[in-house]
């Protein structure tokens, strides 16, 4: 039989394209990558011993019998050994490799060694491939023995790739599977027509495919480190995560490297990197380098001996307590050393990216292994995320109301709503806790969605305006204030239920303001022209900015505590005398310039009567009264506004001691 071995070598062509790409890329580190190389290399000796034994059962009397058995027997075992190498290759993809205990190899290797073992005594029984007496290769009745492993190879590989498929993006099992494909379609052909060696050919275009789908590592690569990056880190943590697999993770974050690129030159600090990542890379044998960008490291690697873990958490403190040195400068870099266990401590992507993202806060100018206090930290924040997610999924936030004392008619005529986050377990969380951690998440929308709904519930059930209640203040933060579907959402909330915008007064922090002036002037200018009141909350807290404060529709400033407390605060008499100046001359400005005026934090009957001197027009706090829940500020407000009520006042509060009444000049002070 003649064959046809132009295939054959285009297939050879096709791997050794293959091969030159793989070892001139980045990052060929992980297990799945050398298996990739292996099958690739295996491939390639499969074709050149195809090739030459073709040729020599095409012409057997150019060659001994001798030969032609050895060449047959190579391209028999790499030919059988690839789909077993592909299983491999598919376990370690799917990040399982670690868990699979030593008897389940074994089992998934026993058909390949078995079908090896029916090769290397062919010589005996003759029963997968012998040459009649004219020196004619013959097929024997266990070559089929041979077919069925690979068989059995590839569709475990195919089990797993279902298994785990979480582990995978679609495209990417799309395309192993594709491989596989690829691999039996040929052999089916080749039953019909044996001549024709288009085997090999159709598994490198396979083997191509996987290396532009799975294999390709350019966009996971740090181009200044050569370490794995954000993006890689995400997905095989995510990877081992859906795999069961326990990880340890350990971070480096270099202290305040924006300080070393300006002094010592961005070229300068790029080397360093390069090298802090070089050392990294083989600090641990076992372990998978990514670079975050700005001196934030993470090394991974499955283990569940944490003390093993902080040994070495305990190395990269001490080598980062040294120097780096490129030549004639060396320098300490202080980092900062984490180490968390998956899935013992976190237990999801999301969590571990909150945990290294964490700000660093250098200490002494030395290395320092993570405190208690930061996983504790830490751990309350994942604590939170839990039960907020929670709340959200139960509805079950709850609204508290501040009533708000309208000076002018000397009666509680508003409220502001306060969310809070209450759990069985750990109590009532305040939002200066869950919002920050809502707004990283993406769930600070269906926060806001949900208080909204509450307190247009709470309003429009109970009738407030009968109660003597005009409007309720609602808080937008600052991600809520950037949202273009935000004015949508509260109209369709407050259409449902039957209310007017002049019910809701939206409050939005002057730090958000300053910062987001033009994400947010779009949203605030609509919300405005939609008839909502607008309220400026924490003036003076550092960021105030007149220019967009005047363009900005806001008509009530609320003055943040802090300005009052310390106007009152008799144990700093200079900085008393300063801020007794601003308070009252802020007071004054803001409404001659038409404002209506809000003073927070008011604790005692002298500052309500300070207030009222300067002419402030509302008033808040727990002189009045604390946050109430919605049956008792209604009952609140009835007794206030009937004028049968005993005012609230702090438990051991430093800011409710006795103090001095302020003699404000020329003003007609007014008694409560």
């Amino acid at each position: 039989m003649r064959y046809v071995i132009h295939y054959d070598i285009a297939a050879i062509v096709m791997l050794l394209l293959v091969l030159f790409l793989i070892y001139t890329r980045k990052g060929l580190n992980r297990a799945s990558n050398f298996l990739f190389g292996f099958v690739v290399i295996t491939e390639l000796f499969c074709a050149v011993t195809d090739i030459i034994s073709a040729y020599y059962i095409s012409f057997p009397d150019r060659t001994t019998p001798w030969g032609l058995h050895f060449w047959s027997y190579f391209f028999l075992s790499a030919h059988n050994i690839v789909p077993l190498m592909l299983l491999f290759y598919v376990v370690c993809l799917t990040g399982i490799q670690k868990r699979l205990q030593w008897y389940k190899w074994f089992i998934f290797a026993l058909p390949t060694v078995i079908s090896l073992g029916l090769l290397a005594t062919n010589f005996l029984h003759k029963g997968i491939f012998y040459f009649d007496e004219n020196n004619v290769y013959t097929h024997g009745p266990l070559l089929s023995a041979l077919y069925a492993d690979a068989g059995l190879s590839l569709l475990i590989a195919t089990i797993v790739l279902i298994r785990y498929r979480k582990a995978l993006s679609k495209y990417k099992i799309a395309g192993a599977i594709l491989c596989e494909i690829l691999c039996v379609f040929p052999v089916v052909v080749q039953m019909f027509f044996p001549n024709l060696l288009i085997e090999l050919f159709f598994q490198s275009i396979g083997l191509m495919g996987l290396l532009f789908s799975l294999e390709n590592e350019d966009e996971l690569i740090n181009p200044i480190t050569g370490a794995y990056n954000r993006f890689a880190f995400i997905r095989d943590v995510d990877r081992s995560i859906h795999a069961r697999n326990r990880l340890s993770v350990i971070t480096i974050k270099i202290f305040n490297i924006s300080y070393y690129n300006s002094t010592f030159g961005v070229s300068f600090m790029n080397h360093v990197l390069r090298d802090m990542a070089s050392w990294l890379k083989v600090a641990h044998k076992h372990a998978i380098c990514y670079d975050f960008y700005g001196g934030h490291f993470a090394l991974v690697f499955n283990s569940e001996d944490r003390a093993a873990a902080k040994e070495l958490a305990d190395r990269f403190r001490e080598r980062f307590d040294s120097e780096w040195a490129r030549d004639p400068i060396s320098v300490v870099f202080p980092a900062q050393i984490g180490l968390l266990q998956v899935p013992d401590e976190v237990k999801t992507v999301d969590q571990l990216m909150l945990f290294i993202d964490m700000p660093t806060e250098e200490t002494a100018g030395r290395s320092q292994l993570m405190g208690s206090d930061q996983i504790h930290y830490y751990q309350r924040s994942l604590l939170i995320e839990q039960k907020l997610s929670e709340a959200l999924e139960n509805n079950s936030l709850e609204i508290y109301y501040q009533p708000v004392w309208d000076r002018a008619s000397r009666k509680v005529r508003s409220a502001e709503a306060l969310v809070r986050l209450v759990d069985r377990e750990i109590g009532v969380i305040m939002p200066e806790e869950f919002i920050p951690i809502a707004e990283r998440n993406g769930s600070i929308m269906e926060v806001g969605a949900q208080v909204m709904e509450k307190v247009c519930s709470f309003y429009s059930e109970n009738r407030l305006e009968l109660h003597g209640i005009d409007h309720i203040a609602v808080n937008l933060s600052v991600l809520q204030c950037m949202n273009r579907y935000l004015p949508q959402m509260i109209q369709d909330i407050l259409y449902k239920h039957n209310m007017l915008p002049q019910h809701i007064t939206l409050e939005i922090t002057e730090s958000a303001a300053a910062g987001n002036k033009s994400a947010m002037e779009k949203t605030v200018r609509e919300l405005a022209g939609s008839g909502y009141t607008l309220a400026l909350d924490d003036y003076g807290t550092g960021y105030s900015n007149y220019s967009y404060m005047f363009a900005m529709p806001f008509k009530i400033i609320k003055i943040d505590k802090s300005i009052l407390w310390s106007a009152m605060d008799t144990q700093n008499v200079r900085g008393q005398e300063s801020s007794m100046v601003l308070l009252e001359n802020t007071i004054r400005m803001l409404r001659q310039m038409q404002y209506r005026v809000v003073v927070e934090g008011v604790e005692t009957k002298e500052q309500m009567v300070l207030l009222s001197g300067y002419g402030c027009d509302y008033m808040q706090g727990f002189f009045f009264s604390e946050p109430l829940p919605g049956p008792q500020f209604l009952h609140f407000a009835d007794r206030f506004n009937s004028g049968d009520t005993v005012l609230f006042q702090p438990r051991e509060d430093r800011r409710s001691a006795e103090i001095p009444q302020p003699q404000p000049a020329a003003r007609n002070i007014v008694s409560f």
